[in-house]
C-alpha cells in the first residue's frame, strides 16, 4: 500500500519548463551612488547566475517541482559553473551550444539599490526544435518563456496542453511580437515602463496609458510597478496590490523574474489571481533583500515564516510620479 501512494505521489508531481536566457552576473557592489568623473570605492565583488527563465526554474525547483530548464551556453568555464549549480538544484538542462556563454556586467549602488547593467555582445544560438522540446512542452503544466526566445511561441501553443500556465517576461520590450505573444496567453505580465514604450511618448498620463492598453490587448493583464508593488488592470480599472515593507532594499535584480514565477506557482497551487498577485509582490519584495539574481531566491520556508506588513500607497499619486 505504502509503494502505491508513493507512486501516486510521484504521479501528481508538478511538471515545469523554463525557456530562456541564462547569464553569469559579474556584480559590482558600490558604497555610494554614482557621480560622473568621479573615482568611487568597491564595496564588493561577487558572480550569480542570471536570467528570468533561469531564476523561474530554480524557484520552481524549490517549491518541489519537477523541472527542465532547456537555454544555450557556450563550452567555456562560465558555463561549467551554470551547469554545476543547476545540476546541484536536481534540474534537467537541455542545453543548445552557442560559441560563449553570454555574461552581464553589473553595477549595484547599495545606498538606493540602483543597478546597472553592462551586457557582453555575443552572437545568438536559436533553440533547436526537436522531439526533447516538443515532448517537454507537452508534459509541463507550467511554462515559463522569456523574450530571448520568444520566437518558440508558435512550437509552444501548439504543443501545450490545454489547462497549463503560460507565463511570458516581455521586459520592456514592445515589440510587435511580444505585444502578439501577451494577447495569446491568459495572464500577461508587464512591466509599466513596457507600456510607455508601447505609446511611445504619446500625451496620455500613465492611468490612461494603462486603460488603453487593456482595450488594445482586450483581456485582463498585470502590471509591475517596482517598490510600489503591482496592479491588474481589467475592464472596470486598475486594482493596486501595494508592495511589502522590507528594512532595506539592497539590490532589484531577478525581483521581477522572480514575481512571475511565483504568480504562476500560485495559481498552479490552485490560487485565484488576486492572491497569486499578492503572493507574488511578498516574494519579490524578499528577492530584494539579498544581493544577485538566482543565489538571492527565497526558500519557501523563508516565505513563509517571514511576516511583512504592506506598504500602503494612493494609485493616483503612484501613477502620475512614475509617469513623470
Amino acid at each position: 500500500m505504502k509503494k502505491i501512494k508513493n507512486k501516486e505521489k510521484k504521479e501528481n508531481k508538478k511538471m515545469c519548463l523554463a525557456i530562456g536566457e541564462v547569464v553569469i552576473d559579474e556584480i559590482i557592489l558600490l558604497y555610494d551612488e554614482i557621480i560622473l568623473s568621479q573615482k568611487i570605492e568597491k564595496a564588493d565583488h561577487q558572480i550569480s547566475i542570471g536570467g528570468p527563465s533561469c531564476a523561474g526554474a530554480v524557484y520552481w525547483r524549490n517549491a518541489g517541482f519537477d523541472v527542465t530548464f532547456i537555454t544555450s551556453l557556450g563550452n567555456d568555464s562560465d558555463s561549467k559553473f551554470i551547469i554545476d549549480y543547476l545540476d546541484s538544484k536536481r534540474i534537467n538542462l537541455i542545453i543548445n551550444r552557442s560559441l560563449k556563454t553570454q555574461k552581464n556586467h553589473v553595477i549595484v549602488e547599495l545606498k538606493n539599490g540602483r543597478r546597472t547593467i553592462i551586457r557582453d555582445k555575443i552572437e545568438k544560438t536559436q533553440i533547436n526544435i526537436n522531439n526533447k522540446l516538443i515532448e517537454s512542452i507537452k508534459s509541463a503544466d507550467i511554462i515559463y518563456l522569456d523574450r530571448h526566445y520568444n520566437y518558440l511561441i508558435e512550437t509552444i501553443l501548439k504543443h501545450k496542453k490545454s489547462n497549463s500556465i503560460l507565463i511570458f517576461d516581455p521586459s520592456t520590450d514592445a515589440s510587435e511580437l511580444n505585444i502578439k505573444i501577451l494577447s495569446q496567453i491568459e495572464h500577461p505580465i508587464v512591466p509599466w515602463e513596457f507600456v510607455v514604450n508601447f505609446y511611445n511618448n504619446a500625451k496620455l498620463s500613465l492611468y490612461e496609458m494603462l486603460i488603453e492598453f487593456y482595450k488594445y490587448l482586450n483581456k485582463t493583464y498585470i502590471v509591475t510597478l517596482g517598490e510600489y508593488g503591482s496592479l491588474i488592470v481589467e475592464e472596470s480599472g486598475c486594482i493596486l496590490f501595494p508592495s511589502y515593507k522590507i528594512e532595506k532594499c539592497i539590490d532589484t535584480c531577478g525581483a521581477g523574474d522572480i514575481f512571475r514565477a511565483s504568480f504562476g506557482h500560485s495559481l498552479l497551487e490552485g490560487k485565484n489571481i488576486y492572491e497569486a498577485i499578492d503572493f507574488a509582490n511578498k516574494v519579490a519584495a524578499l528577492q530584494c533583500t539579498r544581493i544577485g539574481n538566482v543565489n538571492a531566491i527565497p526558500s519557501l520556508e523563508d516565505i513563509k515564516n517571514t511576516n511583512l506588513q504592506k506598504n500602503y500607497y494612493n494609485k493616483e499619486e503612484i501613477l502620475l510620479k512614475l509617469k513623470l
